[in-house]
Protein backbone atom coordinates (compact mmCIF):
# COMPACT_ATOMS: atom_id res chain seq x y z
CA UNK A 1 0.00 0.00 0.00
CA UNK A 2 1.24 3.45 -0.43
CA UNK A 3 1.98 5.86 1.84
CA UNK A 4 2.70 9.27 -0.29
CA UNK A 5 -0.80 10.08 -1.13
CA UNK A 6 -1.10 14.02 -1.62
CA UNK A 7 -4.86 14.49 -0.91
CA UNK A 8 -4.93 12.04 2.16
CA UNK A 9 -2.45 14.09 3.90
CA UNK A 10 -3.19 18.07 4.84
CA UNK A 11 -6.44 18.90 4.67
CA UNK A 12 -8.41 15.33 4.78
CA UNK A 13 -5.80 14.35 7.51
CA UNK A 14 -6.92 16.67 9.85
CA UNK A 15 -10.86 15.70 9.34
CA UNK A 16 -10.07 11.89 9.12
CA UNK A 17 -7.12 11.01 12.09
CA UNK A 18 -9.00 12.16 15.20
CA UNK A 19 -12.14 9.41 14.10
CA UNK A 20 -9.73 6.77 13.00
CA UNK A 21 -7.34 7.33 16.43
CA UNK A 22 -10.64 7.44 18.82
CA UNK A 23 -12.03 3.82 16.79
CA UNK A 24 -8.63 2.26 17.76
CA UNK A 25 -8.24 4.09 21.80
CA UNK A 26 -5.34 5.83 20.52
CA UNK A 27 -4.36 9.15 21.92
CA UNK A 28 -2.90 12.23 19.73
CA UNK A 29 -3.18 15.69 21.73
CA UNK A 30 -3.26 17.31 18.12
CA UNK A 31 -5.48 20.31 17.87
CA UNK A 32 -8.68 19.75 15.98
CA UNK A 33 -9.32 21.03 12.73
CA UNK A 34 -11.59 24.22 13.54
CA UNK A 35 -8.69 25.48 15.81
CA UNK A 36 -5.97 25.82 12.55
CA UNK A 37 -8.02 28.50 11.40
CA UNK A 38 -6.18 31.90 12.62
CA UNK A 39 -3.25 30.15 13.27
CA UNK A 40 0.23 32.03 11.46
CA UNK A 41 1.94 30.16 8.44
CA UNK A 42 4.39 28.43 10.39
CA UNK A 43 2.17 27.08 13.79
CA UNK A 44 0.02 25.76 11.01
CA UNK A 45 2.69 23.73 8.84
CA UNK A 46 3.83 22.61 12.20
CA UNK A 47 0.32 21.47 13.10
CA UNK A 48 -0.17 19.76 9.71
CA UNK A 49 2.77 17.77 9.38
CA UNK A 50 2.24 16.22 13.04
CA UNK A 51 -1.41 15.42 11.25
CA UNK A 52 0.53 13.81 8.34
CA UNK A 53 2.92 11.76 10.46
CA UNK A 54 0.05 10.63 12.88
CA UNK A 55 -1.95 9.32 9.62
CA UNK A 56 1.41 7.52 7.75
CA UNK A 57 1.80 5.90 11.45
CA UNK A 58 -1.57 5.03 11.60
CA UNK A 59 -1.49 3.40 8.53
CA UNK A 60 1.25 1.50 8.75
CA UNK A 61 0.41 -0.01 12.32
CA UNK A 62 -3.10 -0.28 12.29
CA UNK A 63 -4.02 -1.39 9.08
CA UNK A 64 -6.04 1.69 8.10
CA UNK A 65 -6.82 1.63 4.19
CA UNK A 66 -6.91 4.75 2.38
CA UNK A 67 -10.41 4.17 1.63
CA UNK A 68 -10.99 4.25 4.96
CA UNK A 69 -9.20 7.34 5.29
CA UNK A 70 -11.55 8.54 2.62
CA UNK A 71 -14.95 7.22 4.33
CA UNK A 72 -13.79 9.06 7.70
CA UNK A 73 -13.32 12.51 6.67
CA UNK A 74 -15.54 15.03 6.16
CA UNK A 75 -14.42 15.31 2.64
CA UNK A 76 -15.73 12.18 1.52
CA UNK A 77 -18.50 11.28 3.63
CA UNK A 78 -20.12 14.30 1.73
CA UNK A 79 -19.07 13.45 -1.68
CA UNK A 80 -20.40 9.66 -0.72
CA UNK A 81 -23.87 11.13 0.52
CA UNK A 82 -23.89 13.14 -2.64
CA UNK A 83 -23.62 10.72 -4.68
CA UNK A 84 -25.70 8.21 -3.33
CA UNK A 85 -28.60 10.85 -4.00
CA UNK A 86 -27.55 11.24 -7.51
CA UNK A 87 -27.64 7.11 -7.57
CA UNK A 88 -24.97 6.02 -10.30
CA UNK A 89 -25.15 2.57 -11.32
CA UNK A 90 -22.43 -0.17 -12.52
CA UNK A 91 -23.38 -0.30 -15.96
CA UNK A 92 -22.64 3.77 -16.58
CA UNK A 93 -20.24 5.35 -17.89
CA UNK A 94 -19.37 8.90 -16.20
CA UNK A 95 -17.82 12.55 -17.15
CA UNK A 96 -16.72 13.92 -13.60
CA UNK A 97 -16.41 18.08 -14.39
CA UNK A 98 -14.19 20.04 -12.72
CA UNK A 99 -12.93 17.11 -11.11
CA UNK A 100 -10.38 18.65 -9.45
CA UNK A 101 -8.39 16.55 -6.80
CA UNK A 102 -10.68 13.82 -7.44
CA UNK A 103 -13.12 13.42 -4.29
CA UNK A 104 -16.16 13.25 -6.10
CA UNK A 105 -14.66 10.74 -8.63
CA UNK A 106 -12.98 8.81 -5.93
CA UNK A 107 -17.13 8.68 -4.94
CA UNK A 108 -18.41 7.87 -8.56
CA UNK A 109 -15.86 5.15 -9.11
CA UNK A 110 -17.19 2.52 -5.68
CA UNK A 111 -20.34 2.35 -7.60
CA UNK A 112 -19.73 2.60 -11.62
CA UNK A 113 -17.37 1.10 -14.21
CA UNK A 114 -15.69 4.04 -15.85
CA UNK A 115 -15.32 7.21 -14.39
CA UNK A 116 -13.14 10.75 -16.34
CA UNK A 117 -12.25 13.19 -14.51
CA UNK A 118 -12.17 16.25 -16.77
CA UNK A 119 -10.13 19.55 -15.67
CA UNK A 120 -7.74 21.67 -16.87
CA UNK A 121 -5.73 22.44 -13.50
CA UNK A 122 -4.57 25.55 -14.16
CA UNK A 123 -5.11 27.32 -11.15
CA UNK A 124 -2.61 28.29 -8.23
CA UNK A 125 -0.83 25.74 -6.28
CA UNK A 126 -2.21 22.86 -9.05
CA UNK A 127 1.21 21.83 -10.50
CA UNK A 128 1.85 18.20 -10.75
CA UNK A 129 -2.04 17.47 -9.58
CA UNK A 130 -2.84 15.21 -12.32
CA UNK A 131 0.35 12.85 -11.06
CA UNK A 132 -1.22 12.89 -7.89
CA UNK A 133 -4.61 11.97 -9.50
CA UNK A 134 -3.39 9.05 -10.93
CA UNK A 135 -1.20 8.09 -8.09
CA UNK A 136 -4.20 8.45 -5.57
CA UNK A 137 -6.75 6.32 -7.55
CA UNK A 138 -3.90 3.63 -7.58
CA UNK A 139 -3.72 3.91 -3.79
CA UNK A 140 -7.58 3.21 -3.45
CA UNK A 141 -7.32 0.66 -6.16
CA UNK A 142 -9.32 2.42 -8.66
CA UNK A 143 -6.95 2.85 -11.16
CA UNK A 144 -9.07 0.44 -13.42
CA UNK A 145 -12.17 2.42 -13.26
CA UNK A 146 -11.01 6.12 -13.59
CA UNK A 147 -9.13 7.84 -15.95
CA UNK A 148 -8.38 11.66 -15.88
CA UNK A 149 -8.10 14.55 -18.72
CA UNK A 150 -6.72 17.63 -19.06
CA UNK A 151 -9.28 19.91 -21.02
CA UNK A 152 -11.86 22.65 -20.83
CA UNK A 153 -15.59 22.11 -19.63
CA UNK A 154 -16.38 24.60 -21.81
CA UNK A 155 -15.02 22.51 -25.13
CA UNK A 156 -15.45 18.97 -23.79
CA UNK A 157 -13.03 17.18 -25.72
CA UNK A 158 -15.49 13.82 -26.29
CA UNK A 159 -17.54 12.90 -28.72
CA UNK A 160 -21.63 13.71 -28.37
CA UNK A 161 -22.98 10.86 -26.44
CA UNK A 162 -20.14 9.81 -25.16
CA UNK A 163 -21.50 9.29 -21.39
CA UNK A 164 -24.47 8.15 -19.64
CA UNK A 165 -24.15 10.54 -16.98
CA UNK A 166 -22.53 13.96 -16.69
CA UNK A 167 -21.73 15.24 -13.02
CA UNK A 168 -20.29 18.46 -12.00
CA UNK A 169 -19.63 18.91 -8.34
CA UNK A 170 -18.74 22.15 -6.26
CA UNK A 171 -16.92 22.69 -9.58
CA UNK A 172 -18.75 25.77 -11.63
CA UNK A 173 -18.13 28.23 -9.11
CA UNK A 174 -14.51 27.81 -9.89
CA UNK A 175 -15.56 28.76 -13.27
CA UNK A 176 -14.34 32.31 -14.52
CA UNK A 177 -17.52 33.60 -15.95
CA UNK A 178 -21.12 32.60 -15.65
CA UNK A 179 -21.12 32.20 -19.89
CA UNK A 180 -18.21 29.65 -19.08
CA UNK A 181 -20.72 28.11 -16.67
CA UNK A 182 -23.45 27.78 -19.03
CA UNK A 183 -21.10 26.53 -21.98
CA UNK A 184 -20.41 24.13 -19.82
CA UNK A 185 -23.43 22.53 -18.82
CA UNK A 186 -24.36 22.99 -22.72
CA UNK A 187 -21.60 20.84 -23.48
CA UNK A 188 -22.22 18.41 -20.62
CA UNK A 189 -25.62 17.86 -22.60
CA UNK A 190 -23.65 17.03 -25.61
CA UNK A 191 -21.58 14.86 -24.27
CA UNK A 192 -24.00 12.73 -22.87
CA UNK A 193 -26.09 10.15 -24.51
CA UNK A 194 -29.99 9.72 -25.27
CA UNK A 195 -31.76 8.40 -21.91
CA UNK A 196 -28.98 9.86 -19.80
CA UNK A 197 -28.65 12.26 -17.65
CA UNK A 198 -26.73 15.13 -16.43
CA UNK A 199 -26.42 15.63 -12.91
CA UNK A 200 -25.09 19.43 -10.96
CA UNK A 201 -24.33 20.15 -7.01
CA UNK A 202 -23.74 23.48 -5.59
CA UNK A 203 -23.40 25.04 -2.47
CA UNK A 204 -26.14 27.89 -1.77
CA UNK A 205 -25.18 31.35 0.22
CA UNK A 206 -27.76 30.12 2.74
CA UNK A 207 -26.97 28.86 6.21
CA UNK A 208 -28.77 26.23 8.69
CA UNK A 209 -26.49 25.88 11.26
CA UNK A 210 -24.01 28.05 13.55
CA UNK A 211 -21.01 26.20 11.90
CA UNK A 212 -22.53 27.17 8.34
CA UNK A 213 -22.89 30.28 9.16
CA UNK A 214 -18.95 30.57 10.01
CA UNK A 215 -18.23 29.00 6.74
CA UNK A 216 -20.46 31.51 4.91
CA UNK A 217 -18.70 34.53 6.99
CA UNK A 218 -14.95 33.03 6.07
CA UNK A 219 -15.53 32.14 2.58
CA UNK A 220 -17.01 35.17 1.57
CA UNK A 221 -13.84 36.86 2.90
CA UNK A 222 -11.64 34.87 1.13
CA UNK A 223 -13.41 35.56 -1.84
CA UNK A 224 -12.38 39.39 -1.39
CA UNK A 225 -8.86 38.50 -0.33
CA UNK A 226 -7.78 35.81 -2.72
CA UNK A 227 -10.29 35.17 -5.12
CA UNK A 228 -9.39 31.97 -6.19
CA UNK A 229 -13.24 31.33 -5.84
CA UNK A 230 -16.37 32.68 -6.87
CA UNK A 231 -19.06 33.29 -4.46
CA UNK A 232 -22.16 30.89 -4.43
CA UNK A 233 -24.88 31.72 -6.70
CA UNK A 234 -28.24 31.24 -5.39
CA UNK A 235 -30.99 28.79 -6.30
CA UNK A 236 -32.55 30.77 -9.22
CA UNK A 237 -29.18 31.52 -10.44
CA UNK A 238 -28.00 28.15 -10.79
CA UNK A 239 -31.53 26.65 -11.86
CA UNK A 240 -31.50 29.94 -14.76
CA UNK A 241 -28.14 28.67 -16.01
CA UNK A 242 -28.76 25.40 -16.00
CA UNK A 243 -32.22 25.94 -18.09
CA UNK A 244 -29.82 28.66 -20.29
CA UNK A 245 -27.92 25.47 -21.66
CA UNK A 246 -30.81 23.63 -22.78
CA UNK A 247 -31.11 21.54 -19.99
CA UNK A 248 -34.59 20.94 -18.82
CA UNK A 249 -34.59 20.75 -14.38
CA UNK A 250 -36.37 17.19 -13.96
CA UNK A 251 -35.03 17.10 -10.27
CA UNK A 252 -34.26 20.38 -7.88
CA UNK A 253 -33.32 19.69 -4.36
CA UNK A 254 -31.84 21.27 -1.24
CA UNK A 255 -29.55 18.92 0.43
CA UNK A 256 -28.46 19.68 4.05
CA UNK A 257 -25.51 16.94 4.70
CA UNK A 258 -24.19 19.87 7.26
CA UNK A 259 -20.36 18.48 6.80
CA UNK A 260 -16.89 19.91 6.00
CA UNK A 261 -16.88 19.47 2.43
CA UNK A 262 -15.09 22.21 1.10
CA UNK A 263 -12.95 23.51 3.88
CA UNK A 264 -12.61 27.46 2.91
CA UNK A 265 -9.55 27.65 4.34
CA UNK A 266 -6.70 29.98 4.02
CA UNK A 267 -4.13 32.34 6.04
CA UNK A 268 -3.95 36.14 5.89
CA UNK A 269 -1.00 38.34 5.03
CA UNK A 270 -1.66 41.14 6.24
CA UNK A 271 1.02 42.69 3.42
CA UNK A 272 -0.57 41.86 0.77
CA UNK A 273 -3.72 43.80 1.71
CA UNK A 274 -4.08 47.13 -0.05
CA UNK A 275 -3.28 49.20 2.97
CA UNK A 276 -6.66 51.51 2.81
CA UNK A 277 -8.67 48.32 3.22
CA UNK A 278 -6.10 46.12 5.74
CA UNK A 279 -7.28 47.15 8.93
CA UNK A 280 -11.19 46.42 8.18
CA UNK A 281 -9.75 42.51 6.52
CA UNK A 282 -7.40 41.55 9.44
CA UNK A 283 -10.30 42.41 11.58
CA UNK A 284 -13.26 40.66 9.63
CA UNK A 285 -10.67 37.82 9.47
CA UNK A 286 -10.06 37.65 13.25
CA UNK A 287 -13.73 37.49 14.15
CA UNK A 288 -14.41 35.03 10.87
CA UNK A 289 -11.76 32.80 12.62
CA UNK A 290 -12.95 32.94 16.49
CA UNK A 291 -16.35 32.28 15.23
CA UNK A 292 -15.18 28.83 13.72
CA UNK A 293 -13.09 28.23 16.25
CA UNK A 294 -16.31 28.35 18.83
CA UNK A 295 -18.86 26.89 16.44
CA UNK A 296 -16.60 24.74 13.90
CA UNK A 297 -17.03 25.06 10.06
CA UNK A 298 -19.91 23.27 7.89
CA UNK A 299 -20.39 23.71 4.46
CA UNK A 300 -23.72 25.16 3.15
CA UNK A 301 -26.53 23.09 1.78
CA UNK A 302 -26.43 21.66 -1.38
CA UNK A 303 -28.66 22.75 -4.59
CA UNK A 304 -28.66 19.75 -6.79
CA UNK A 305 -30.51 19.56 -10.19
CA UNK A 306 -31.14 16.95 -12.67
CA UNK A 307 -31.77 16.81 -16.76
CA UNK A 308 -32.45 13.64 -18.58
CA UNK A 309 -31.16 14.07 -22.17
Amino acid sequence: MGTNVSFLMGGMAVQAVPRLAEKRGIVLGLPPERMLYGMGLADLVGVLSSYDESLRRMVAEHDISWKEVYEESDVGRERMALIEEIGPTREDIILDVGCGKGFTTIALAFDSSMVCGLDLMNGFGRLGWWDNFRLEMASLGLQEHVSGVRGSAAEIPYRDGGFTLAVSAHALRNFDSRSTIVSALREMGRATRRGGRVVVAENLPVANSKAQEAHLRYFELKTRVVKTDSPYCSEDELTGMFEEAGLEVARREVLDFDLSAAPPFFVLDPEKVPSQERKDIVEEYRLACEMIREHGEASPPVLLLEAYI
